[in-house]
């Protein structure tokens, strides 16, 4: 078992098949990124995560600025120029992030982890059974699917992170707590998710967000879409897969 965490990826566009890399011409027994020429050449299509990136995204914009004003208070600026105390801030505030990113990586694959009968690790217990235990007490008894990759004749691809006949659903951690996290929810996100529902041709499951607090540990919230937002979602879906398309001369 291995979760990947999907930023900019390719998958077969016959299969589904995840193609996130390819050999390495100028290293040859090494791969390297699939990139968009390498998707034209052999006939990958993109991932719902890597269209959704034309967006704007304030809130992450935000958390961005957050922690370089964050890292800024921290930082001396000692016998630094201007300019070199300037990056040191920067390089600070990107590895805040990439902790934050490996550490929602971790308990995605822990969760994944249950729902494929592995035992997580000790210390991500504490999300996996709140997890658990919140999907199972709003569905009940299903047969779960995790990890399903797929490929749309709309030439769009994806991997979902748990799915069966009556619900999507996206784990998203986050550092949100108590009533805020009662708050989450942004139209990226169902956007996600709709994207997904098209590719399963599950055309009247439910849209599932479960949000999984990092800063309380056991602490999870689960959304469901209407069937409003879902309706606007998958229109609006379909509206940007074809704006990426046209705009990457895909």
């Amino acid at each position: 078992m291995a979760h990947i965490a999907e930023s900019c990826h390719f998958y077969d566009g016959i299969t589904g098949d995840p193609r996130y890399t390819v050999p390495n011409k100028s290293k040859p027994g090494e791969d390297r990124p699939t990139t968009l020429r390498d998707a034209k050449q052999f006939g990958y299509v993109p991932s719902v995560t890597t269209i959704l990136q034309i967006l704007d995204k304030p809130q992450l914009n935000r958390w961005k600025q957050e922690q370089v004003l964050y890292a800024s208070l921290t930082m001396p600026k000692g016998n630094f120029t201007d300019e070199q105390w300037i990056n040191a801030i920067i390089e600070d505030s990107k590895a805040q992030s990439r902790q934050a990113m490996d550490l929602g990586t971790q308990v995605h694959a822990a969760i994944q982890g249950v729902y494929e009968n592995v035992q997580p690790s000790p210390e991500f217990e504490v999300y996996t059974m709140a997890t658990v235990e919140a999907i199972h007490k709003e569905f009940g008894l299903m047969n779960w699917i995790p990890e399903q990759s797929f490929a749309h004749p709309l030439r769009y691809g994806g991997k979902v992170d748990l799915n069966c006949s009556i619900v999507v659903i996206d784990f998203k951690t986050t550092s949100l707590n108590g009533e805020k996290l009662k708050k989450a929810g942004y139209d990226e996100h169902v956007l996600q998710l709709a994207a997904y529902r098209l590719g399963l041709k599950l055309e009247h499951a439910s849209l599932c967000n479960v949000y999984i607090s990092t800063t309380v540990p056991g602490e999870v919230y689960l959304k469901i879409w209407s069937d409003e937002e879902a309706l606007w979602a998958t229109k609006s879906w379909l509206a940007l897969l074809e704006f990426w398309k046209i705009s990457k001369k895909f």
